[in-house]
């Protein structure tokens, strides 16, 4: 059987999930506002290096290095859900890819992409997905001590 809480306990307990919410919601601004910063620097350092002619720089702190992505979105609608299982049907890949997470559809896809380019087929798009303009992705790998 479990001790009985007091009046004053219930109090206590409902005081410091208020506290506690508050706290959070102040560091989770505190924390926007230096993501806010940390993306404008960041895509300064990017606009610098496209300027300079590089992709990447190894620096004193750790490599900077970025590159242009895109994504893939899954089907939406009936007619687009039904043109890309046809396509994963006639690659015979259906079974394996009709429920995968969306990274594996996108490596999946990208890699689709490459080959019929290899063939020469660079209006190559696959039936139903919808790609995504390309953002520039950074990575940053900091220098070991």
């Amino acid at each position: 059987m479990e001790p009985e809480t007091t009046v004053k306990e219930l109090e206590d307990m409902i005081f410091d999930c208020f506290q506690k919410k508050g706290t959070y919601e102040v560091a989770k601004q505190v924390a926007s506002a230096h993501y806010a910063e940390f993306e404008e620097l960041k895509n300064k350092v990017i606009g610098t290096l496209e300027n300079l002619g590089m992709s990447k720089y190894n620096s004193k702190s750790g490599l900077f290095s970025f590159k242009e992505v895109s994504t893939f979105k899954t089907p939406k609608g009936e007619e687009a859900r039904e043109a890309f299982f046809a396509y994963l049907k006639e690659k015979e890949v259906f079974d394996g890819m009709v429920s995968v997470n969306s990274r594996t559809l996108n490596s999946w896809a990208h890699e689709e992409e490459a080959n019929a380019e290899r063939e020469g087929n660079f209006d190559f798009q696959i039936p139903g997905l919808e790609k995504t303009e390309p953002v520039m992705k950074a990575s940053m790998r900091k220098a070991g001590n």
